[in-house]
């Protein structure tokens, strides 16, 4: 779990999607196993508990995985789903479209 207090569900997904590209790059030059990572991105209200943040989060999570590899989803104060900029509202109803993976892994590895 990463905490962003202040931080836009928008702008967390940008955060997110720039770690999951340097992990990337980073394992591609170090010759490790390719893998992939996934995010549910929540905006928590002013007077949620604990064990409901955590829920909703959960949530979002199970619904990056379902959708594929490298997703980041992110859920409003009420659950719903926000389309991310590199998502139309179809491919969001397309939940297994490769349309929804955020990029395609590395071709090529990077050279030092």
């Amino acid at each position: 779990m990463i905490a962003l207090a202040g931080c836009t569900v928008q702008r967390a997904s940008e955060i997110l999607d720039e770690m999951r590209a340097r992990l990337e790059a980073a394992i591609t030059v170090a010759g490790l196993p390719q893998f992939t990572v996934s995010f549910g991105v929540i905006e928590a209200g002013p007077h949620e508990d604990l064990p409901t943040v955590l829920s909703r989060a959960d949530t979002a999570l199970f619904q990056a995985k379902r959708w594929g590899r490298d997703q980041i989803v992110l859920h409003d104060q009420n659950g719903a789903v926000i389309v991310s900029p590199t998502r139309t509202p179809d491919d969001a109803e397309g939940a297994s479209s490769p349309a929804l993976r955020r990029r395609d892994p590395l071709k090529a590895a990077p050279t030092l």
